[in-house]
């Protein structure tokens, strides 16, 4: 790619949500395949962006008027404006335009009627659909959420020239709700440490399980508190203990674990690597949402084998069982507990050969000569 235009809809860093991390990865990738980029962004990412050296432009906040009547018109949720674009961008010299988020959809079918010959790239994070059912959508946007998906997300599926996933799960949604255009799984890919530190193991000691995530949300506990009451009671307590990390645990939750001596809850811990690197196996056992589960890569990048409930495995199939165990009863996870592969080293090289940066540019640079 000789020039491209990098158009992305949420903000990123100091913003650590799971979007806004995949969007931070994605960028490197595109910024070392493509000869120029250039940036358009909310106004909050501005200075991210100007540190990678790359020119960026920032869109202000709509005010209160605009955002009411666009979404009443089920037009956008976002800030963006095609007639700003048009009207500051040589919209001809791009090569290439990077639409980051599946509800700029309606973006590429404007920018195919400035010039048709444009090559558009969409990358979705999530069905949208899918994603917005575990979501808490206030009164009255949710009348209206449904229709604002398919006027962005499909319009883009069926009109961008190359439509990317995370993972085929995704894919064979989009492909069954929008129909089959032109959408590809691209995958996830991050920035991987060339070695991981190595532990002695403590002879004679329990092996420990942990699970990480946002305990605040539903997305984040109502799979921890059935795990804890449905699969818990049948592990071996003199083999095996757990510890739940994360932030701000629900009431629910920590009553939940006061229940159970051999679980340790660590309510908002400053450094949740250095907790991770003491325990032996990752587990998730999240029943909601849609897209990559990147939690599983909490685990996975300090070379831990992970238990995955079924459901979160989506892009991570290539992984073998004795590195990502997929269960679904209770007999299925403590099959896989008794099948994992604990040579952290083994576990971080698979890690790193399928997802690291490095991998991410020679899967973008197969789609892009396509």
């Amino acid at each position: 790619m000789s020039k491209v235009l990098y158009i992305i809809g949420h903000q990123v860093l100091p913003y650590i949500g799971g979007a806004s991390k995949a969007s931070v990865n994605l960028f490197q990738i595109i910024n070392k395949t493509a000869d120029q980029v250039e940036v358009i962004c909310p106004i909050e990412s501005v200075d991210h962006y100007k540190k990678l050296g790359v020119k960026v432009f920032g869109i202000k906040r709509r005010n209160f008027f605009s955002k009411v009547f666009e979404t009443l018109l089920c037009i956008s949720r976002d800030r963006f404006s095609n007639c700003w674009i048009r009207s500051n961008f040589d919209i001809l010299s791009f090569s290439h335009i990077f639409l980051d988020g599946a509800l700029l959809g309606r973006m590429s079918k404007k920018l195919k009627g400035i010039n048709p010959s444009l090559k558009i790239m969409q990358f979705h994070h999530n069905d949208e659909i899918l994603y917005y059912k575990d979501e808490f959508v206030p009164f009255p946007l949710s009348l209206l959420n449904k229709k604002i998906i398919l006027n962005n997300q499909g319009i883009g599926w069926r009109t961008c020239d190359v439509n990317l996933t995370f993972t085929k799960n995704d894919l064979d949604h989009l492909n069954e709700r929008y129909g089959e255009y032109t959408g590809e799984v691209f995958g996830y890919f991050e920035s991987v440490a060339s070695h991981i530190s190595h532990f002695s193991p403590r002879q004679n000691r329990k092996k420990t399980l942990i699970i990480t995530g946002n305990l605040s949300m539903q997305k984040g506990y109502v799979g921890v508190i059935d795990f804890i009451r449905d699969y818990w009671p049948s592990v071996d307590k003199d083999r095996y203990q757990l510890v739940i990390a994360g932030k701000n645990p629900t009431p629910s939750l920590s009553n939940e674990i006061a229940k159970h001596p051999q679980v340790q809850l660590i309510p908002n811990p400053k450094c949740m690597k250095e907790i991770i690197e003491q325990c032996d196996i990752y587990l998730n056992p999240n029943t909601l949402g849609s897209g990559i589960k990147v939690r599983n890569f909490d685990g996975l990048r300090l070379g831990l084998p992970t238990l995955c409930h079924s459901g979160n495995e989506y892009g991570f199939e290539e992984l073998p069982k004795n590195c990502f165990y997929v269960y679904h009863s209770v007999d299925s996870f403590l099959k896989g507990l008794s099948e994992l592969n604990f040579n952290k080293s083994y576990n971080f090289n698979l890690y790193q050969s399928l997802y690291s940066l490095e991998a991410g540019f020679i899967k973008l640079n197969q789609i892009i000569q396509k």
